[in-house]
């Protein structure tokens, strides 16, 4: 699989997406509970 093709980029679009969204809930859970005073 070549990452130029259209199939390479979307694959390397998913997986930023999906780490997008871990880290989103990561720091969801940071703010609203580790920071809590």
């Amino acid at each position: 699989m070549a990452l130029a093709s259209s199939e390479g980029w979307l694959f390397l679009l998913r997986w930023i997406h999906f780490l997008a969204g871990i880290t989103w809930i990561g720091i969801l859970y940071y703010f609203n509970f580790v920071q809590t005073p």
